[in-house]
């Protein structure tokens, strides 16, 4: 039997490009959006460069009194005028990018439409740079699944639910990994590693984290390189 690869991942707003790293090596990726909602991470945060700085874009959320609700239930605030803030700092901070005039209508596109639920948004706009990048081809949410548990029982879980048999993590899973009960199960598992590329950015200096969308309108679809393979 070929083995087949799982990586599973919270949907997080345009991720930076160590976890697409890991999304790439996966033959089955599970966007994980049952799973509690953490306040103050970024679900619904990511970094871009604004002149030669690290800027933060946050999309509103109404989180107060879900502070126990699965990310796929969080709600975004819409009356506040963060769409048209995003967009504009955006083009701010890449009118000057290489490949700024081929994606950012795209990117504009999916803003607009103006999503009711943050896991809607983040994980349309996820799967869109997955496909620029042409990272992975089959795309599944968690939700969609039976899962009862948490932590390295979930694993086992997600790779029951998919028919796989090896699961890739990132390193900051080693925080509750429990080895012992993983191998129980007859899976394969390994923690990726990832180490940051120097690829070509507006401005004099190079910041690392940078969300995907950096990468994406600096060097275009040539941007993979910098993804795989690390």
């Amino acid at each position: 039997m070929n083995d087949i690869v799982v990586v599973g991942h919270q949907p997080q707003l345009m991720p930076y490009i160590g976890i697409l790293n890991k999304i790439s090596k996966a033959d089955i990726f599970i966007i994980v959006d049952h799973v509690q909602y953490v306040r103050r991470y970024f679900y619904n945060r990511t970094y871009i460069k604004l002149n030669d700085r690290k800027q933060l874009l946050t999309v509103p959320v109404l989180s107060k009194g879900e502070y126990y609700s699965p990310i796929n239930m969080i709600k975004i605030n819409n009356k506040e005028m963060w769409i048209r803030k995003h967009l504009k700092t955006i083009q701010i901070a890449y009118a000057k990018a290489k490949y700024f005039s081929s994606y950012y209508d795209k990117v504009e596109e999916i803003y607009l439409k103006r999503h009711e639920y943050l896991s809607e948004f983040t994980s349309e706009l996820l799967i869109f740079f997955l496909k620029e990048f042409e990272l992975v081809n089959d795309i599944r949410f968690s939700s969609n699944m039976q899962l009862s548990c948490n932590k390295t029982e979930l694993l086992i879980e997600l790779i029951n639910a998919v028919g796989g048999n090896i699961y890739i993590s990132g390193e900051g899973a080693r925080e509750y990994f429990d080895e012992e009960l993983f191998n129980k199960s007859g899976y394969k598992h390994l923690f990726n590693k990832f180490y940051h590329p120097v690829y070509p950015q507006l401005g004099k200096s190079v910041i690392e984290g940078m969300g995907c969308i950096d990468l994406l309108f600096n060097c275009g679809k040539d941007g993979r390189r910098y993804i795989v393979n690390r």
